[in-house]
C-alpha cells in the first residue's frame, strides 16, 4: 500500500460517523469518508501508517439500495 494508489474495497463497517473502514490486501486497514457498509467503493491512499492509511473516496462502484421508505 503506498500513496496515490488506487484500490477497491467493500465497507465492513462505520467506526465513526461518516468514517467506513476497508480492509485491503496484507491485512492494513483504510478509513474512507462519507461510504455506507456493504458499498464497493474505489479508493485512493492519502496517508499510509503502520497498519492503516486514510483514502478519499474516488467513486461508488455499485449502488445500496434504499434502507427506509420514501413517503
Amino acid at each position: 500500500m503506498k500513496k496515490g494508489q488506487i484500490c477497491e474495497g467493500i465497507v465492513e463497517r462505520v467506526a465513526f460517523p461518516n468514517k467506513g473502514i476497508v480492509h485491503v490486501e496484507e491485512g492494513k486497514t483504510v478509513v474512507v469518508k462519507n461510504v455506507i457498509p456493504g458499498q464497493k467503493i474505489s479508493f485512493s491512499i492519502n496517508k499510509v501508517r503502520k497498519g492503516k492509511g486514510e483514502g478519499r473516496l474516488l467513486r461508488h462502484c455499485t449502488t445500496q439500495e434504499t434502507r427506509c421508505a420514501i413517503l
